[in-house]
Formats: C-alpha cells, sequence, structure tokens
C-alpha cells in the first residue's frame, strides 16, 4: 500500500527510535504508573489546588459562552447542536477539575494507592497518612501516578462535604458526568434527556441552568463567592 504524506515523527528526538506505539505505550506506562524515588514524577500535591481550581472554573466559563439558550432543540441547525455539545463537555471536563481541587483543598490526594502492589487503599486518603516509600521498600506500598476519575470524585465526595443532602449533590454531578461520557464514550447527542426520550426545550436549558447553580454552590463552599462562575 502507498505510503501517505504524513509529518516524520523522526523529527522528534524523544519519539525518533520507537517503531512500536506498544513499546512507546509501555514505557510510558512503567514511567508513570508509580513513584519511587526523584527519579520519578511525584504525586499531585497539595499545591496544585489552584491550578485544578482555575483550569475548571476556566472550562466552565468558556461552556457558558456556547451556551447560547433558550434554544428549539426540535429546530436546532447543525452548528447550533454542536454548540451545545460542547458546552456540556466542557462543563464536563471543568467540573471534574474542580471535583480534583475541592479534594486538595481539604487536605486529600487524588492519587489511588496499592499495597503489595496488588491492593487498592481505600479513597481517598489524607495526605498526613501516605508515606512516600523509597525504592527497597516499593513491593509493601505503592502511590500511583494515576489520579482518580470523575465517577470515584463523586461517590467519596461526602468525605469532604459535610451537607445533609449531598446525596443529591451526587446525584446532580452524575448528570454532568453522564453529559461528558455520553458524547465522548457513546457518541450520542442529547445525553441525559434520552433516558426519557424528552427533547423539550424549556427543560433543556433549566437543567443546565441548575447544574451551573449547583456547581457555584460547591465553588462557594470551598473557594468563596469570588470564585462563582456566571
Amino acid at each position: 500500500m502507498k505510503e501517505r504524506d504524513i509529518p516524520d515523527i523522526r523529527a522528534y528526538d524523544d519519539l525518533a527510535d520507537y517503531k512500536d506505539h506498544k513499546d512507546l505505550r509501555r514505557e510510558l506506562r512503567e514511567r508513570f504508573a508509580y513513584y519511587y524515588d526523584d527519579r520519578f514524577p511525584r504525586p499531585i500535591e497539595k499545591s496544585n489546588m489552584e491550578c485544578f481550581r482555575d483550569n475548571g472554573i476556566g472550562l466552565i466559563k468558556i461552556a457558558l459562552k456556547f451556551m447560547k439558550g433558550p434554544l428549539s432543540i426540535r429546530f436546532l441547525k447543525l452548528g447550533d447542536m454542536y454548540e451545545e455539545l460542547i458546552s456540556r463537555i466542557l462543563f464536563g471536563v471543568g467540573v471534574e477539575s474542580l471535583l480534583k481541587s475541592f479534594y486538595l483543598k481539604r487536605g486529600y490526594s487524588i492519587n489511588y494507592t496499592l499495597k503489595n502492589g496488588k491492593t487498592m487503599l481505600s479513597f481517598p486518603k489524607k495526605f498526613d497518612n501516605i508515606v512516600v516509600l523509597n525504592k527497597s521498600e516499593a513491593k509493601k506500598q505503592r502511590i500511583q501516578a494515576r489520579v482518580a476519575g470523575f465517577g470515584m470524585l463523586v461517590d467519596n465526595i461526602d468525605k469532604i462535604l459535610n451537607w445533609e443532602n449531598v446525596e443529591e449533590i451526587k446525584i446532580w454531578l452524575t448528570v454532568i458526568e453522564q453529559w461528558r461520557h455520553s458524547h465522548i464514550h457513546i457518541g450520542t447527542i442529547w445525553g441525559i434527556e434520552s433516558f426519557r426520550n424528552d427533547r423539550n426545550e424549556k427543560r433543556h436549558i433549566t437543567l443546565f441552568e441548575d447544574t451551573v447553580k449547583v456547581i457555584n454552590c460547591l465553588i462557594e463552599e470551598f473557594f468563596g463567592r469570588e470564585y462563582v462562575v456566571s
């Protein structure tokens, strides 16, 4: 088969020696999977909190710009439809980044920790309770570079949020998680509305606006009113 004219990977010194993508993937996993000593990246620290917070708020602000509504879902133009989709995806990614900042703000690590290299320890763990072991002790306990995903962050938010209605908060966050997952992994356009075959435009725009209100309540709880988005 004729080769296509694509950029030459050999132009990049750190990639030129790889002839098999699986070799690259394997090396990256070995390099970033666990923290042993200074040769490898450290797990995410509490000092990273501001970066996660600012990234999350920034993405949510962009998402709100794409959300022009109210829009008639039945008569959306193709361009408008994908602006709606972009708003949901960016909103979901932004909220996940914010959730990570909430855990860090409360002094919890968002990295997974393994015992004996296999057993997952309880999540989340306080930074004060995590012992970084050297290479000779690595078989006893490992701190993974792997970070908790959206679902794990939602499931355990009651560990950092002492609200009576925390289960309602989890439901709202699960709606946002579904928006992001459905558009990226399943390929649906309507996301949560498709569960009940409901394409009513009023419900559509109100649901999005209410999720923003919920996230603003959380932002105010963890960082103060000055960080609330609009």
